[in-house]
């Protein structure tokens, strides 16, 4: 009994795996996914938006110095994330406070009386939730940034050598270039210049969005080339080479770290598998 026990979780586990992984025509489909999870949660904040609205004028209506604070730090992270289905701070805030009020109901609804306790536990959870969301809204946003970096950066430098100056390069890169945060954020840097900011405070202001340790390395370098007046061109080139060695050595990093993260499924899951499949035998034998 435990050995057909064993063999259906195995079962079970390989055929989830590659079904998630792969679909009916043997494609990796790991991107699909991810923008699945996109349409879901923009659709999801699209039908909610009336009633984030109604709740977002209530909270427009605080005015203390803490809720400026809480209020400062969402727009911040919003921003970093890109400004997921146009949020503003007081939007933001809205949606923690409706997951905060219907994760309780729900989970009264579902169970029946509740104590005290649970009630505040589940509206501490439906009231975090939306960060949790957000912050991994922005993990996804920076992997993707840093997939297209070296490209980007490698073509700038090319049009920069080439004889293009820096601002009509990155306008080839944004036309170039496939559709993505990197190039959104290309296209936001040259609207704010044609709206007179200058090419410093512009910048600047993309490094503050973005918070990625590699590209803000690469906004100051081309800030202080601006300043000191030294060829940008040279400056590219040298941080396009900086640039593949940090990802190169953050790959040989998580290389490195993957035998230790997979040390706990491995002992947890399929050891005790393999134990089953081998002893089970053993053991029934001896029992009957």
């Amino acid at each position: 009994m435990l050995l057909v026990i064993a063999l259906i979780m195995m079962f079970v586990s390989i055929t989830g795996i590659a079904y998630y992984f792969i679909d009916g025509k043997n494609k990796v489909r790991i991107i699909p996914r991810l923008k699945g999870g996109e349409n879901k949660s923009q659709n999801l904040l699209n039908r909610l938006m009336p009633l984030i609205k109604k709740v977002s004028a209530v909270v427009k209506i605080i005015s203390a110095d803490s809720y400026d604070g809480i209020k400062n730090k969402a727009a911040e992270k919003l921003a970093e994330a890109g400004n997921p289905g146009n949020l503003n701070a007081e939007d933001f805030i809205s949606i923690k406070i409706i997951a905060g009020l219907a994760v309780p109901l729900i989970v009264t609804a579902i169970i029946g009386k509740i104590s005290i306790v649970w009630l505040l536990m589940s509206f501490v959870a439906g009231y975090l939730y939306p960060e949790l969301w957000l912050k991994d809204v922005i993990r996804k946003r920076q992997r993707l940034f840093l997939n297209d970096l070296p490209y980007a950066i490698d073509l700038l430098t090319l049009c920069v050598e080439v004889g293009l100056d820096f601002t009509a390069g990155v306008n080839k890169v944004v036309s170039k270039s496939k559709p993505g945060y990197l190039t959104a954020e290309f296209s936001r840097f040259l609207n704010e210049l044609r709206i007179g900011k200058s090419r410093k405070e512009a910048l600047e202001d993309m490094g503050k969005r973005v918070r990625i340790n590699e590209f803000s390395y690469f906004v100051s370098a081309l800030i202080q080339s601006d300043e000191m007046g030294t060829g940008i061109g040279r400056t590219l080139r040298i941080q396009s080479d900086e640039l593949r060695k940090k990802l190169m050595l953050n790959l040989e990093k998580k290389a490195m770290e993957a035998p230790v993260k997979i040390l706990l499924p491995l002992i947890g899951f399929i050891f005790p598998a393999i134990f089953i499949i081998i002893f089970g035998p053993i053991i029934l034998t001896g029992m009957f």
